[in-house]
């Protein structure tokens, strides 16, 4: 046996192992070897099936600098939450870079991959491999900057599916209603409503309003319409949610809906049918009972973590998502072991209030609330350490583009204070944004010389 075959042989004896001399060349190896080791990164097999040995050599195909693969030559997907996404022209594969594992150490990694690999198993087992978008993953180098850095992380390949080409087709795509303030103090007697139908004791609660729930989830609509209207839509969102409950009822995860189209339903051949993606992150339903016993004390816990803030923010809002799509179905809860008490949903509805003024400005410039973000802007002047070209950037271009797109008649006090943060000559902007910001600016100019 010669050494490249024993080391091959030796490698399938250790996933960690692997992964720390994953760094050497591909060229090293002979192509099946190479195959065979790469896939038994994310497998624990040596045995590769037809699917898993195209995304083998896909993933072997990418341009690379220095064994890095170079994500400048890809095509970027937008959409992306925890992962960038590329795709090569007219490929078939998707390629995912992790974003939070960019960097890591060998044993993160492989210890990551191996969490991964366990629980995405699970899901797999319970919806069917049919019903899932199915992601090999590997531990790999990439650089973004044509090989100035070249950092090791977690990459999926996944082939692109027919499925987001239907014609017909939406996602499962849930807002994070507790970070909206707009909403919240907008209807907050049909929010705590809302709480107690769906997150409330069942013995209590009072049948949901549907249409006051499309005041904070508008894109349901469509959902609850199909339900009523169609047969093959009802019977596959039925199957979707039954098995939603076993899952969570196995694993006590909650699975990730705001993330554009992790789930999708599409129509091929007249029927409704459904994908699922990258749902799974860290949010389980011990840890948002825990905070909701937490926050009612301590309401700023949810800034303590990344977990804690998504575990309250975003796993309420996919709880109550399920409860209402199965109460619409006459079924009974998929999520019944997160109860919001009144005391609880009265701290929910204003828990947006402890998000570091920032993260407020954001949110409110994405929803179009420029008066109250420039509020909070001027507030968030006081704690700046540091000169901020992106949330100047964000807040000024996101105001642009609604007067423009809109036509409104707005203040020339509010066109001058959006365009001095543009132009502010302490702004540094990537050459990404160059074009986006000069159209901006030259547009707020223009207003001005009109309304002079």
């Amino acid at each position: 046996m010669n050494r490249k075959t024993s080391l091959f042989y030796f490698l399938c004896t250790s996933l960690c192992f692997f992964s720390l001399l994953n760094s050497v060349q591909a060229s090293s190896f002979p192509d099946g070897e190479i195959q065979k080791i790469a896939h038994f990164s994310s497998t624990k097999h040596s045995s590769l099936n037809d699917e898993e040995e195209e995304a083998a050599l896909f993933l072997k195909s990418l341009p690379r600098i220095d064994d890095s693969i170079d994500l400048t030559k890809l095509s970027v997907i937008p959409g992306g939450g925890t992962h960038n996404i590329y795709r090569p022209e007219n490929s078939p594969f998707i390629l995912k870079v992790m974003k939070n594992t960019i960097g890591d150490d060998e044993k993160t990694l492989c210890d990551k991959q191996q969490e991964l690999a366990d629980e995405y198993a699970k899901l797999y087992a319970i919806f069917t491999p049919s019903n899932c978008l199915v992601e090999s993953r590997f531990i790999d180098s990439v650089t973004t900057n044509g090989g100035a850095d070249h950092n090791r992380a977690i990459v999926s390949i996944v082939k692109y599916d027919s499925a987001f080409e239907s014609q017909d087709k939406f996602g499962f795509n849930v807002h994070a209603l507790e970070r909206d303030e707009t909403i919240l103090t907008t209807y907050p007697i049909k929010y705590h409503q809302m709480n107690a139908s769906l997150l409330g004791m069942e013995d209590k609660a009072s049948p949901l309003n549907y249409e006051d729930y499309l005041l904070f989830q508008p894109s349901f609509a469509r959902i609850f319409d199909l339900i009523e209207n169609d047969s093959s839509l009802r019977e596959e969102m039925i199957d979707f949610l039954m098995k939603c409950k076993s899952y969570y009822k196995e694993t006590d995860r909650l699975m990730d809906f705001k993330g554009k189209d992790n789930v999708l339903f599409y129509k091929s051949e007249g029927n409704w049918h459904y994908k699922v993606g990258s749902v799974l992150k860290h949010e389980t339903g011990q840890k948002t009972r825990t905070l909701l016993k937490q926050i009612d004390t301590n309401p700023d816990l949810v800034n303590k973590s990344f977990e804690n803030r998504t575990s309250i923010f975003y796993a309420l809002s996919w709880a109550r998502a399920l409860n209402a799509v199965a109460q619409k179905l006459q079924m009974e809860r998929i999520v019944d072991d997160i109860i919001v008490t009144a005391k609880e949903s009265e701290v929910l509805s204003k828990i947006y209030s402890v998000l570091p003024l920032k993260n407020r400005v954001y949110l409110l410039s994405g929803q179009n609330e420029f008066q109250r973000a420039k509020e909070l802007f001027n507030a968030y002047l006081a704690t700046e350490d540091t000169y901020n070209t992106a949330i100047r950037d964000t807040l000024s271009t996101r105001y642009w583009n609604y007067i423009n797109t809109k036509q409104i008649d707005a203040k020339t006090e509010d066109v001058v204070f959006f365009l001095g943060l543009l132009t502010d000559p302490r702004n540094e902007f990537p050459d990404h944004r160059e074009k986006i910001v000069t159209s901006a600016q030259e547009g707020l100019k223009a207003k001005l010389a009109i309304d002079s």
